[in-house]
C-alpha cells in the first residue's frame, strides 16, 4: 500500500541528454544544471526544465470540432529531479508567457490568446468583466496539460524554500510549485502529475503554499512530502481538481489540504495524513459549485479543524476508512488496499530499442516490443515518446511490469479485434501496466487468470480522438472514431473469473450499447479515480455484467446510461456526472440495473431535463422502477443534484 522507499531510477537512454530519443528531462543535464547541492539557487534552472517540457505540448484542434491537450509524436517530456535539495527563491513553474484557448465563439471555432504576464492577465479579466452580459469570456482555459515532476526519492529529493524569501509573507498564498499562472483554470487540462519528492518551505515564509495543483480528467500527486510553517500545503484553488493523491505526508500549515475548484472536479484522495495544522481538509466549492473530494484511508494529527466542508457552496466530500469520522454510508462491496507499484532495479528492465524498437509512433514496433518481452527480465520500460503496436504483444509470466513513462502506444490500422496487449502467464505473480497514452485500440486483453494492476492510463476521448491523430500532433494519419474498441482493459477470456485493480485511468473499460454484450464481464473490480467520457451514440459509460466492483471516485460526462448493470454488484462512491447538451437523451436513466444490487453517491449535474430519471431498476418482479431527481436534494440552483441512492429489494 505505502510508496514510501521507493527509488525511481531509469536506464539512461530514458533521457534527453544521452541522445537516444529519451523523453525524461534531468534537470542537473544540458542545458538546465540544476546543481541539487541545497547551496545554489536552482529555481532558473528549474522553471527553464519546466518550460521546455511545456512548450513541446502542443494544443491539438480540429476546425469544427474538439480541442485537446495532445503530445506531439516527437516530443513528449517528464521533468526528473535526481536526489539532491534543490534550492530555490521564487514559484517554480513554466513562467509567463502562457497561452489559453478563448471561446469566444463556442467550442466548434476555438481561438487562442497569449497573454505576457499577471497585469495582461489582469487586463483581460477586467475586458472579461465589461463585456456585454451573455456573451462569452475573452479567454478561458488556460493550456497547462500533462506537466509531470518525478522526483527519484520522496526521502532524498528535496526542493526548498530559501528562508525569508521575497514575496511569501504572512496571506501571500503563493505557491513553491505551480501547475497554472492564469485565474480562469480550465476543464481541459489533464495530466499533471507530481512524485516521489518532498517539498519544504522552508523558515520565515507563512504565506508559502506547498503545491498550487490543477488537472482536469485525471492527474495525481503521489508519494509526496510538503512540510514546513506555511499556509496551505496542497492548494486547489481553480477549475479543475480531478484525479487521485496516494500516500501524502503534510506537515505543519495552517490548512494541509484546500479544494475549491469546481463542479467538473472529483478528486480521490487516499493514505494521506495531516499533521500539526490548522485546518486538516477544506472544501469550498468554487464559482460553479460541487467540488467533490472523496477520502479514505486519511490521518489527521494534532489538526485544530478535521474537515469543513462549506454549506451553501455545493461542496461535498465522502469518506471511508477515516478515524476522524464515522464512514458517510455503509459499504456494499468491501475494499480492498490499492496495490504498491513496482520499482524494480535496473537489471531487471529490458526496453523495446534494445531489440530494435525505432520508438517514432509510425514504424511497427510490435516485433521489437515482443521480444523485450521474451527476453527473461521482470520489467519492460519504454524510453521514446511513442511506439506503433499495430499487432498484439504477449506478456509472458515472467514479466510483471510495463512501464511507459507517458508514451504513447498508437495503432494505426484500425478494425483490429485483438488488443495491443495479452497477458498471459497462468498463476504468475500480479502483472501491473502504468504511464501509457493510447490512440487506436484497446490497450490490455485479460486472458490468464493472473491479477492485473492498471495505472496511470489515458486512452484518448472520442471527441478528441481525430485532433489527436493530425498531422504535426501525436501522430499523423486519419482514423476513424470508433468510441467502443478504445479502451484500457477488457476481460477477453469471461469464463474465467479475473481480479483488476486500477486507478487514475481515463477510458479503463468499454463504453457499450446498452442489450449487447461488450461489457465489463465477470471481474472483481477494485478502482479509484477513473473516468470514462463521451459515451456518444447511446452508450453507457460503466457497462457491467456478471461484476463485483469497488469505485472510489469516479466521473462520466455526456453518455445516455451513465452505469449499465446486469447480474452485478456495485459500490460505487464520489461520483460525478456531467451531462451538459440539452439536446443528448433526455429521457434516459443514469443507472439501469438488471438482477443488480448498487450503492451510489456523489453529484450528478444532468442538466437537460427538468426530470431525469436517476435509476431505473428492472429487476423482473416489481416491474420497471424509476427515481426521478426531484427525489433528492438540489445544489448550485437548477443545475444539479446530490444522490446517495441504493438499489431496492427484489
Amino acid at each position: 500500500m505505502s510508496l514510501a522507499g521507493a527509488v525511481r531510477v531509469y536506464p539512461e537512454s530514458a533521457f534527453l541528454h544521452a541522445g537516444r530519443g529519451g523523453h525524461l528531462i534531468d534537470v542537473t543535464k544540458a542545458p538546465f544544471f540544476a546543481k541539487g547541492d541545497g547551496l545554489h539557487d536552482d529555481t532558473d534552472a528549474l522553471k527553464m526544465a519546466l518550460r521546455f517540457a511545456k512548450e513541446f505540448t502542443r494544443v491539438a484542434h480540429e476546425p469544427g470540432g474538439a480541442v485537446g491537450g495532445s503530445p506531439r509524436r516527437d516530443t513528449n517530456w517528464t521533468v526528473y529531479l535526481p536526489k539532491g535539495t534543490y534550492l530555490v527563491s521564487d514559484t517554480v513553474s513554466y513562467g509567463w508567457p502562457t497561452t489559453a484557448m478563448s471561446l469566444r465563439y463556442g467550442w466548434r471555432q476555438v481561438g487562442y490568446v497569449r497573454i505576457e504576464s499577471e497585469a495582461s492577465e489582469q487586463r483581460l479579466r477586467e475586458l472579461n468583466r465589461q463585456r456585454p452580459k451573455g456573451t462569452p469570456p475573452l479567454f478561458d482555459a488556460e493550456i497547462n496539460w500533462n506537466i509531470r515532476i518525478i522526483g527519484e526519492s520522496r526521502d532524498e529529493t528535496v526542493i526548498r524554500l530559501k528562508d525569508h524569501a521575497s514575496g511569501f509573507g504572512s496571506g501571500a498564498e503563493k505557491p513553491v510549485i505551480s501547475y497554472h499562472l492564469t485565474s480562469r483554470g480550465s476543464n481541459v487540462n489533464y495530466g499533471n502529475m507530481l512524485e516521489g519528492l518532498t517539498i519544504d518551505v522552508g523558515d520565515g515564509n507563512p504565506g508559502a503554499v506547498g503545491v498550487k495543483w490543477s488537472s482536469s480528467n485525471y492527474g495525481a500527486i503521489r508519494d509526496v512530502t510538503v512540510r514546513g510553517k506555511g499556509q496551505i500545503g496542497v492548494n486547489m484553488p481553480i477549475s479543475n481538481a480531478c484525479g487521485y493523491f496516494r500516500d501524502l505526508l503534510i506537515e505543519g500549515f495552517g490548512t494541509g489540504l484546500r479544494q475549491r475548484a469546481g463542479h467538473e472536479s472529483t478528486l480521490t484522495v487516499e493514505y494521506v495524513k495531516v499533521k500539526n495544522a490548522g485546518f486538516g481538509v477544506r472544501v469550498e466549492g468554487g464559482a460553479c459549485g460541487g467540488d467533490l473530494m472523496n477520502l479514505r484511508r486519511v490521518e489527521l494529527e494534532n489538526v485544530k479543524t478535521n474537515l469543513v466542508v462549506l454549506k451553501g457552496t455545493g461542496a461535498r466530500a465522502t469518506w471511508r476508512d477515516c478515524p476522524f469520522a464515522a464512514d458517510s454510508r455503509p459499504p456494499l462491496v468491501a475494499a480492498e488496499e490499492a496495490p504498491a507499484p513496482q520499482w524494480p532495479a535496473l537489471d531487471e528492465v529490458a526496453t523495446p530499442e534494445e531489440f530494435g524498437a525505432v520508438g517514432d509512433g509510425l514504424h511497427d514496433d510490435t516485433a521489437a516490443i515482443q521480444r523485450a518481452m521474451d527476453c527473461g527480465k521482470s520489467a519492460v520500460y519504454f524510453m521514446r515518446p511513442a511506439y506503433a503496436i499495430e499487432g498484439t504483444v504477449v506478456i509472458p509470466a515472467a514479466v510483471t511490469l510495463v512501464d511507459g513513462l507517458y508514451s504513447g502506444v498508437v495503432r494505426h490500422r484500425t478494425g483490429r479485434e485483438e488488443a495491443m496487449f495479452r497477458l498471459a502467464g497462468d498463476q504468475a505473480p500480479r502483472f501491473e501496466i502504468r504511464r501509457l497514452y493510447v490512440v487506436g485500440a484497446k490497450l490490455v486483453d485479460h486472458v490468464s487468470p493472473r491479477e492485473a494492476y492498471v495505472s496511470d492510463v489515458f486512452v484518448e476521448f472520442p471527441q478528441g480522438r481525430h485532433a489527436a491523430t493530425t498531422a504535426d500532433f501525436f501522430f499523423p494519419g486519419t482514423f476513424e472514431r470508433n468510441d467502443v474498441q478504445w479502451y484500457a482493459y477488457r476481460n477477453a477470456s469471461p469464463s474465467v473469473r479475473k481480479r483488476v485493480f486500477a486507478d487514475n485511468c481515463v477510458g479503463f473499460c468499454a463504453q457499450a450499447e446498452p442489450g449487447t454484450t461488450n461489457y465489463l464481464e465477470n471481474v472483481d473490480l477494485f478502482a479509484r479515480a477513473i473516468n470514462n467520457e463521451r459515451g456518444r451514440g447511446g452508450t453507457a459509460a460503466y457497462a457491467m455484467k456478471d461484476c463485483r466492483a469497488w469505485i472510489f471516485g469516479a466521473k462520466s460526462e455526456l453518455c445516455r446510461v451513465s452505469v449499465d448493470l446486469i447480474d452485478s454488484v456495485l459500490d460505487l462512491s464520489g461520483f460525478n456526472y456531467l451531462n451538459w447538451d440539452p439536446s443528448d437523451f433526455p429521457e434516459a436513466p443514469v443507472i439501469q440495473a438488471l438482477r443488480s444490487q448498487y450503492a451510489i453517491d456523489g453529484f450528478f449535474w444532468k442538466t437537460q431535463s427538468a426530470q431525469p430519471i436517476v435509476s431505473r431498476d428492472l429487476n423482473g418482479k416489481g416491474g420497471v422502477r424509476d427515481r426521478l431527481a426531484a427525489d433528492f436534494p438540489k445544489v448550485d440552483g437548477e443545475n444539479g443534484f446530490e444522490v446517495n441512492i441504493r438499489s431496492p429489494e427484489p
